[in-house]
């Protein structure tokens, strides 16, 4: 049960910062072409 638990975590630790650089990239586009980028990352 105990070796589990940080196998567990590792990956939710590589989702968490993959999840984080998706929202900087997203925030960064958003803020270089404003609405037009957005309306393209929803399509």
């Amino acid at each position: 049960m105990d070796l589990e638990f940080p196998r567990r975590t590792q990956p939710a630790r590589v989702a968490i910062t993959a999840v984080m650089g998706k929202i900087i990239v997203i925030l960064n586009a958003v803020l270089k072409t404003g609405e037009p980028a957005r309306r393209t990352l929803l399509t």
